[in-house]
């Protein structure tokens, strides 16, 4: 009975709520989580393809193909691979629970380890922020 339910608890037959754009965004949300190993493997194709295309295996692939000829140069496809390595990323990201990790949990967990994440990163690449030259002013 819904007048007995004690407050903020969700019912499991609860009603969509009024907004359309909340009911979308569930909506797409189970798309995602139903059709993940499809999307993986897509991904994970398209990667590789775009790795491939860069490097000198492919090259019977630009010779055969004349339209590729536009593209002008193999590292283009390295745009693609970014891409896909971003998506792959974000995958991991929205299939983490962290409440599985020991001693990180909570809602603040996931951003901590994010923001490790990045502070490593930029910590690696550090030499690379720096110019290579400073030019003289005036």
């Amino acid at each position: 009975n819904r007048t007995t339910r004690s407050r903020g608890e969700r019912p499991f037959d609860y009603e969509p709520t009024p907004n359309p754009r909340y009911n979308t965004i569930l909506i797409m949300r189970q798309f995602i989580i139903m059709t993940a190993g499809f999307l993986i493997v897509l991904i994970c194709l398209g990667l590789v393809i775009s790795v491939g295309m860069t490097l000198s295996v492919s090259q019977f692939i630009w010779e055969k193909i004349p339209f590729l000829v536009y593209v002008q140069y193999p590292w283009r496809f390295l745009v693609f691979a970014s891409f896909f390595i971003s998506l792959l990323a974000g995958g991991v990201v929205l299939s983490w629970d962290m409440k599985e990790i020991n001693g990180i949990g909570g809602k603040w967990g996931r951003y901590i380890v994010l923001g490790g994440l990045v502070f490593l990163v930029i910590g690696i690449n550090y030499k690379y922020f720096q110019p290579q030259f400073i030019k003289p002013f005036g």
